[in-house]
């Protein structure tokens, strides 16, 4: 189960580096540093334009900080922008993108044969299964309709595979679904889920249009 861990995953290396672009002068490096450990603090200190700013600029080749920390600051800028000025829907969409992209570099020859398997197993499902299995379609299909849309296009044009406004609306239900569930209510993620079927298509827009950025 995927749970909105990136802000609770800065490594010492994260702290360094926010410390760094952060701070107005060196003396002031420590104590950004000692605040990124208090958690209403770090999340005010996350927000710093000038940290969006560092990280955007930089590219894949350059990028010397943990995934978590980069695409937390980068889904959690880009969402504000769209109107959906909440943390935990950008940590858990941050955790969403973490998830997919270690998953497509398992395997080296290209990301393919993974979104076809996504597609074949999304496209198998026939009713709500456990929560685990329905949270496992509804983060897919938001992956897929939000990063993926142009390979989803393709195929739909290829073989008539549902198109990316399909996977939105997929998303969407099974997030609500996943929501209703008891597992959800017992580990306190009902709220979150409701708030990510609600958004679903915001979101998914919004990875879209910043896919460019997020996705270097």
């Amino acid at each position: 189960m995927i749970t909105p861990m990136c802000r609770s995953l800065i490594t010492q290396h994260d702290v360094d580096y926010i410390a760094a672009v952060v701070s107005k002068k060196e003396s002031d490096r420590d104590l950004i540093a000692s605040l990124l450990w208090d958690n209403g603090s770090r999340d005010v200190i996350l927000d710093n334009d000038n940290l969006y700013r560092s990280i955007s600029s930089q590219s894949a080749d350059t990028v010397r900080i943990s995934m978590e920390l980069s695409f937390y600051v980068l889904c959690r800028h880009e969402l504000k922008i769209c109107g959906i000025d909440d943390r935990q829907i950008a940590d858990y969409t941050a955790s969403i993108l973490c998830t997919y992209t270690r998953d497509t570099e398992v395997i080296s020859y290209g990301r393919t044969w993974i979104f076809r398997d996504m597609l074949e197993r999304i496209g198998c499902v026939k009713s709500m299964g456990g929560v685990y299995e329905t949270l496992k379609i509804a983060t897919g299909s938001l992956f897929l309709a939000g990063i993926m849309s142009d390979y989803l296009e393709i195929k739909k044009s290829h073989k008539g595979t549902p198109a990316t406004k399909e996977y939105e609306n997929l998303s969407a239900r099974y997030f609500e679904s996943a929501a209703e569930s008891y597992d959800a209510e017992k580990h306190q993620m009902d709220v979150l889920y409701s708030k990510m079927s609600n958004n679903c298509h915001k979101i998914c827009h919004t990875l879209r249009g910043a896919r460019a950025r997020i996705m270097k």
